[in-house]
């Protein structure tokens, strides 16, 4: 709220505007105060600043609001708003299964997506229900097209690779599940997880072929 004094020596009506630097919306009630009586007369003006949803966090906004009398005179008032973070986690997708071999490494690929209103810096962390070793690799694997960790703005999305690798001599049918957790450094937390099958090729077994005579 602010106090709107007429401090003229003639009574007058006040018309009120507000203007935002930062495009967001600035409201002021009401918009026409008055008469106020002379030297002194007063009024309370109530300014409304909404910050968009899609705002980045950090933006300053100035809401100027000018009050000007139906006699003469114009004074100004300024309100300084800033957007604060929206901690909205992140969209790390999709959960995948797949299988792999001993000795191998199952691939598989996710999209992490920045959901709040700031540019974040994600890190990895990983875990493995057999305790094999789970690496995540920059799109473009193996070789990797972009570094770690992911620097994004606000809504921009990346690819995500993710091996699992399989010891030898791991049993057929065996199964891991790995839990890949992306963290932004202004907040916000999402994780994946990809299930790997252990598999063994099939193989056929001759046993010599023995005849009895009659």
């Amino acid at each position: 709220p602010h106090a709107l004094t007429n401090e003229a020596n003639a009574a007058q009506t006040f018309s009120l505007v507000a203007d935002s630097s930062a495009g967001f919306t600035a409201t002021v009630e009401p918009t026409n105060v008055g008469p106020l009586a002379p030297f002194g007369g007063s009024a309370v003006v109530t300014v409304t600043v909404t910050v968009p949803a899609d705002a980045v966090s950090g933006t300053v906004d100035t809401a100027i609001i000018t009050a000007t009398g139906s006699v003469g005179g114009v004074d100004t008032v300024r309100d300084t708003t800033t957007a604060a973070f929206n901690e909205s986690a992140p969209t790390f997708t999709p959960d995948r299964s797949g299988r792999a071999k001993p000795g191998e490494n199952a691939v598989y690929t996710h999209t992490l997506t920045n959901e709040s209103n700031a540019t974040q810096t994600f890190t990895f962390t990983t875990s493995s229900s057999q305790g094999w070793e789970v690496t995540v690799f920059a799109a473009g694997y193996p070789s990797g097209t972009l570094s770690l960790p992911y620097y994004l703005a606000p809504g921009g999305s990346a690819v995500v690779t993710v091996t699992v690798a399989v010891p030898d001599g791991v049993i057929s049918g065996t199964v891991d599940t790995a839990i890949i957790t992306a963290t932004g450094s202004v907040g916000g937390v999402d994780v994946v997880r990809d299930t790997t099958t252990v598999y063994i090729e099939g193989y056929n077994i001759f046993l010599p072929l023995t005849l009895r005579g009659s």
